[in-house]
């Protein structure tokens, strides 16, 4: 699929821009997009963090591998994956609801 991107995107006052000529896959793209950053800042923080706790010495990267967690950590972690879901859904669930974003 080719895209000309010299050309403006189809869009009007009450609606989103679109890009692509398949009904909904602009809102994959914006589902994919979002998924990406999300991604991208996780992975960052989680370095970060994994960094600075083995460069202070308060642990080592064997620690992190054989970590178990509590039922308390599955359960919010749980929660977690839920909100993330959620948002990533939200451009179809929109699209369901008849919402556009302006």
């Amino acid at each position: 699929m080719d895209i000309d991107y010299t050309k403006d995107p189809v869009t009007s006052a009450t609606t989103r821009p679109e890009f692509f000529e398949t009904p909904g896959l602009d809102r994959l793209y914006a589902m994919l997009v979002g998924l990406t950053e999300q991604f991208a800042v996780s992975l960052e923080r989680h370095d970060t963090l994994k960094q600075i706790l083995i460069a202070k010495g308060l642990v080592t990267k064997e620690e992190i591998a054989q970590y178990t967690p509590s039922q308390d950590v599955i359960q919010q972690r749980q929660a977690a994956h839920e909100q993330l879901v959620n948002a990533i859904l939200k451009p179809i669930e929109e699209e369901l609801l008849g919402l556009d974003r302006q």
